[in-house]
């Protein structure tokens, strides 16, 4: 059982949605977990062809966050959990913003579908 988003479209063309999340970092905050930062549950449509899960990031100071593990996701008709990465030199501050896209694209009568988001840090 999930909580979710679920996106669809009648177009004949791809049609997509995007979710913002703007999270504040804790007080205290001092990293990201290095190897389990971001979990998305998602779901597409079998056969999914331009249907997918797209996750962006923005860190703190606005600027755009490397992100392995979170573009095209494609996991064909049951949940699955994807772990997303953090690379590079991000700049995250306690107390400060980061801002999530999740976003959802669908062919004509296919589905896609986000679940929980969960953020694992240290502080």
């Amino acid at each position: 059982s999930h909580n979710y988003y679920e996106w669809t479209t009648s177009e004949p063309t791809t049609q997509d949605y995007d979710i913002v999340i703007r999270y504040r970092l804790p007080d205290g905050f001092s990293s990201f977990d290095a190897t389990t930062p971001i979990k998305l549950w998602n779901k597409v449509s079998t056969t999914p062809g331009s249907t997918k899960v797209d996750v962006t990031m923005l860190d703190t100071a606005g600027a755009p966050v490397t992100l392995t593990g979170g573009s095209a996701l494609q996991n064909f008709a049951s949940w699955t959990e994807s772990t997303i990465t953090i690379g590079g030199t991000p700049t995250f501050t306690a107390g400060g913003y980061v801002t999530i896209t999740i976003k959802m694209s669908a062919d004509q009568a296919k589905v896609a579908d986000v679940g929980e988001l969960t953020l694992k840090g240290n502080w």
